[in-house]
């Protein structure tokens, strides 16, 4: 059995991507890399799983609550979630409080597995988080609180192998099993089925300004 541990870390920051330090140099020009932009504050976020989540085994091992805090940063209509290898930038409507980050990410699962007639298997991993501060977020006002949805989508990479991932996935027709006189399923995997999703309702309020 592939552990689910392996697809769903501690907190959204180490499920984005990373983004390498070039990249952020580039990108930020003369500004501070790892703090662009100006500060919307430190956040304490509450993350309650949906229960109408499709990947119903991330679901069912999710923390209840999950609580973590997160820093985010501005420059115009550029948002920045701030992460320890450096920062995620994503959308921001300063009107409404609008805000949202995506990013999309290969998880490697396994190499090739001969002995079990297996391919390599690879996740593509999708990762959103969208919602709205109460108001203007440059405000103390208006920052003060914000809502979202976190959503993390798995999907298996093109080419890849990745039946035992899921249950039921090697059956019968598969080499170990068919030396089995009564061939069942011989899979548990982490996952019913796949594509899948794990949702969570978010809720955050401004712990410091900075």
């Amino acid at each position: 059995m592939i552990r689910v541990a392996r697809l769903v870390a501690v907190s959204f920051a180490s499920l984005l991507a990373v983004l390498a330090t070039a990249g952020c140099s580039s990108m930020f020009g003369s500004q501070d890399s790892k703090n662009p932009g100006e500060p919307l504050g430190t956040f304490a976020l509450a993350a309650a799983v949906d229960d109408t989540s499709t990947c119903a085994e991330l679901a069912a091992s999710a923390p209840r609550p999950w609580d973590f805090s997160v820093q985010l940063r501005h420059d115009g209509t550029t948002a920045y979630w701030i992460t320890g290898s450096g920062p995620i930038s994503g959308s921001l409507t300063k009107s409404t409080g609008a805000f949202a980050f995506s990013t999309t990410s290969n998880v490697a699962i396994h190499d090739a597995i001969p002995a079990k007639g297996l391919g390599a298997c690879t996740i593509i991993r999708t990762d959103d988080f969208s919602g709205s501060f109460v108001g203007d977020p440059t405000t103390t006002a208006g920052g003060a609180t914000l809502t979202g949805t976190l959503r993390y989508g798995y999907v298996v990479s093109p080419g890849s192998d990745c039946r035992d991932l899921v249950d039921g996935g090697l059956t019968s027709t598969d080499p170990l099993a068919a030396y089995d006189p009564n061939p069942q399923p011989v899979s548990h995997g982490a996952f019913t089925s796949l594509p899948c999703f794990v949702r969570f309702d978010v809720t955050g309020t401004r712990s410091a300004t900075q």
